[in-house]
């Protein structure tokens, strides 16, 4: 049985390219944005790290959130 569990107090964490991917990110943030009212405020932060271009830019992510609430 698998025990991990991806999120935590700062965020979702996660081995890059290996259980943390472009693709889980985005599915986390459709999952996200299903259950956020269109009134909702999102903050998306990224840090310097390069993982961040593997996984995507916040900007990418943020749109993603718009597109599933309409």
């Amino acid at each position: 049985m698998n025990t991990r569990k991806p999120f935590g107090t700062s965020g979702i964490r996660d081995v890059v390219n290996h259980d943390l991917s472009h693709a889980s990110c985005c599915q986390v943030t459709l999952a996200t944005g299903t259950t956020l009212s269109q009134s909702s405020t999102v903050c998306v932060a990224t840090d310097t790290r390069i993982s961040d271009e593997l996984i995507g830019k916040g900007k990418e992510l943020v749109q993603s959130l718009v597109e599933v609430s309409r």
